[in-house]
This record gives C-alpha cells, structure tokens and sequence, in this order.
C-alpha cells in the first residue's frame, strides 16, 4: 500500500509543468498534500516543501479537505509555529 499522508492529499493523474508563478509543479503519480480549496478548479497544495497553486482536475482526491479545512489549516498552522518557537 501506498503511504498515504493523514492530511487532505490527492494522487496527481498527470504530470504539471505550472503555467503561471505560483504554481505548483508535480510528475503523475505525485502525492500532493493539499492545503485549501480555492475554488472548484484549484486547490492550494504542498509537495517536497514547496506550495503552489494546482488544476482540480489534475488530482484524484485520496482524502478531501473538509469544509472547515481554512480555518483548521490555519490554526494548526499557528500553534506549530508557536509551539516551534516554543521548543527551539
């Protein structure tokens, strides 16, 4: 079985260049962690420690976001740099 990340990822289908800065670049096959949803054609994701934009229809979704997702992401966000800091 493949590792599959806990956090909302999608499989990539096809591999993208990225057409804009910005973007993200990926290969098929790709596990792309995705961070937000922008809209109904593009999420925010993260690969190897980069983020960028990327086409919906580009992934198969292994785990959704969740609705509250932003909010949850951000929070998250937060308290692991807080708690970077904090531990440094």
């Amino acid at each position: 079985p493949e590792n599959i990340p806990a956090l909302p990822c999608g499989k990539a289908l096809y591999s993208y260049e990225g057409k804009e800065p910005g973007d993200l670049q990926f290969s098929k096959g790709d596990i792309i962690i995705l961070r937000r949803k922008v809209d109904d054609n593009w999420y925010h994701g993260e690969l190897n420690g980069c983020h960028g934009f990327l086409p919906a229809s580009y992934i198969q979704l292994l785990r959704p976001l969740n609705k509250d997702q932003d909010k949850d992401c951000l929070a998250f966000m937060m308290i692991s740099l807080v708690g970077h800091q904090i531990s440094k």
